[in-house]
């Protein structure tokens, strides 16, 4: 077993836990607030890297539902939670390690 095997396990294990306990913590809104207020304006698109149980996305998009935002985990039960806490947004399974392949396939494209 890998370190990366048990990582993925350990997360698959804590997802429900996960989700229940970070999903409205408030402590950190300011911050997403402020991220929001940086934002181009109209139709801004964001990358949530490691978005766990789409906890900040969910913020996000109660903020600003035209957001679009594609989420990234390497958990797919963390995934699964992303997709049920934010129906209008993209989620994906990739570990945040292969995203410079991703952007090189984008860029040519």
């Amino acid at each position: 077993m890998t370190k990366n095997t048990e990582t993925l396990e350990s997360w698959n294990k804590v997802a429900d836990l996960y989700n229940e306990k970070f999903t409205d913590l408030q402590l950190y809104n300011h911050t997403y607030d402020l991220f929001i207020e940086h934002l181009p304006y109209g139709n801004s698109k964001i990358l949530d890297i490691a978005c766990g149980p789409g906890n900040i996305s969910k913020y996000l998009l109660s903020k600003e539902p035209n957001l679009q935002i594609l989420g990234i985990d390497v958990s797919p039960n963390m995934l699964s939670l992303a997709k049920i806490n934010n129906p209008s947004a993209q989620f994906i399974l990739m570990d945040c390690r292969d995203i410079i392949k991703m952007i090189q396939q984008n860029l040519t494209e």
